[in-house]
């Protein structure tokens, strides 16, 4: 049991984790593809980031 809890207090922010997919992120194009996710995320105060289906895909979030 203490190996679960040890597994969830190190598991990785939605943001975090999309940070560390970019990061090791092997592609041509991975300078364009981190311009357009800025352009995506300063649009809109309300726009959170996850991992859906193994790629980043944001959602908007309204408290």
């Amino acid at each position: 049991m203490p190996i679960k809890k040890e597994k969830a207090l190190n598991k990785l922010s939605d943001q975090e984790q999309v940070a560390k997919f970019i990061e090791n992120l092997k592609h041509p194009l991975k300078l364009e593809i981190e311009c357009v996710r800025r352009i995506i995320l300063e649009a809109n105060d309300h726009l959170l980031e996850h991992i859906k289906w193994n790629a980043p895909c944001t959602k908007l979030f309204f408290e």
